[in-house]
């Protein structure tokens, strides 16, 4: 069962254009026997791939989308809802603080404090912290026990959705570090 299966709306039962090997997951989002997240919908935030191919949702957004990033998929590359359809492939931590802090004496850096809570505060044990450097590599993805997908691409798209959030709540994400 997938990590979101706690968070099931109202399952829709007989959702239309769902293909027949899939089991009702929440709202336009099913979730696969093999354990696959997929929907119709389009995530709100498109992270500036080429073809459109990545965006992530923040799980509020309205759309119905559980939190995470997703990539699109095309009919004849895997399941395919009515043509085209977005599966869930990384999860999206919240970023709870950001803060300068010290490299060396000349030079400082941002650490991003990320959890999986969204009610964590800098501080707390759910907290990982994680430089931008780490979060382009996907090091950050150990500290909160969450495993990523060996897959660059999935690692590049994660990074930019976690720094793309973190500037949309208004943090800082400049260039060091």
């Amino acid at each position: 069962m997938s990590a979101f299966a706690g968070r099931n709306d109202q399952p829709t039962r007989g959702a239309p254009n769902a293909p027949s090997n899939v089991v009702p997951f929440r709202r336009r989002v099913w979730e696969t026997p093999g354990g696959l997240v997929i929907t119709e919908a389009r995530p709100v935030h498109p992270l500036g791939s080429p073809r459109g191919k990545w965006a992530y949702a923040t799980g509020d957004d309205g759309d119905g989308l559980p939190r995470g990033v997703w990539c699109r998929f095309s009919e004849g590359r895997d399941i395919s809802v009515d043509g085209v359809h977005w599966r869930l492939l990384g999860v999206l931590p919240h970023v709870v603080h950001v803060e300068d802090h010290p490299a060396s004496p000349a030079r400082w850096r941002l650490v991003f404090h990320l959890s999986l809570q969204a009610t964590a505060r800098p501080g707390d044990r759910a907290v990982a912290f994680a430089s931008r450097g780490e979060i382009r590599s996907g090091r950050w993805s150990n500290r909160l026990g969450v495993a990523l997908a060996g897959d660059p691409a999935v690692v590049r798209a994660v990074g930019k959705a976690i720094l793309a959030e973190a500037q949309r709540a208004g943090f800082p994400v400049g260039d060091a570090g």
